[in-house]
């Protein structure tokens, strides 16, 4: 029998040594006595199971089922622990100290290249001042060099143009991901709030939307060995997105 039911995880996890998706399941412990009678537990177990096992698709050498209470415990501590991190990290720091400054550095070159134009411009003003000069022969320049200092001056500014274009469009692709990490930070700081008190289906969600994977294994000392991958929008205000959940 399968179920989401009474699990956080779903949809997200996977099996350590084979790579294959771990299932949701339940069942009922059950135990036989002496004199042959077959007792069955009150309440049904929820486990992760290895799929790839489970099916015999695979020949995984890992462990085919998890304790879905001991599991789910492990990263809801982990989550708990990136809510309060994420709360006690100020917003001017995780996002202005990684991206205002890239922001900033363009707009910089932007205003440096927006400069080079007006340069250029003046040039080939001058240029072209020289050209009534040339037909009157007061001109310092032959016309042969004047044609090719205009050509060149031509070209520059083509090329100054397109990368002043390269610029700005930069500038507006790097304030939409200015915005979005607003957006996710707000997003991140209100599930905070939220996950310890939220009922089992919203704490689900908000796993799913926070965290890319997980994957679940044995340890050397036989313990559970939980690794989260949270996305990428969210794990870039931490300094590492792989965590191992103790």
């Amino acid at each position: 029998r399968y179920t989401r039911a009474t699990a956080l995880l779903s949809g997200n996890v996977f099996c350590a040594s084979c790579g294959s998706r771990m299932n949701v399941s339940s069942h009922v412990d059950s135990y036989r006595t002496v004199d042959g009678e077959i007792h069955y537990a009150k309440e049904r177990t929820t486990r992760y199971m290895c799929a790839g096992k489970a099916m015999k698709r695979k020949d995984c050498k890992g462990q085919g089922t998890y304790s879905a209470k001991v599991v789910d415990e492990m990263v809801r501590d982990f989550m708990k622990e990136c809510f309060d991190k994420i709360q006690s990290t100020p917003k001017d720091v995780a996002l202005e100290t990684k991206y205002k400054a890239v922001l900033a550095d363009i707009r910089r070159q932007i205003k440096q290249q927006e400069a080079r134009i007006v340069e250029i411009r003046e040039s080939q003003e001058v240029l072209s001042a020289e050209i009534a000069k040339t037909l009157l022969g007061k001109s310092i320049y032959s016309s042969e060099d004047l044609a090719s200092a205009i050509e060149s001056s031509k070209t520059e500014m083509e090329e100054a143009v397109k990368l002043l274009d390269n610029l700005r469009i930069r500038e507006v692709k790097q304030k939409k991901v200015y915005d979005e990490l607003d957006d996710s930070y707000k997003e991140f700081i209100g599930w905070a709030h939220q996950f310890e008190k939220a009922t089992l289906e919203k704490q689900r969600m908000i796993v799913n939307k926070l965290v890319k994977e997980i994957t679940l294994g044995k340890g050397i000392d036989g313990n559970y060995d939980v690794k989260v991958l949270l996305r990428s929008s969210y794990a870039q205000f931490f300094d590492v997105n792989l965590y191992a959940v103790a």
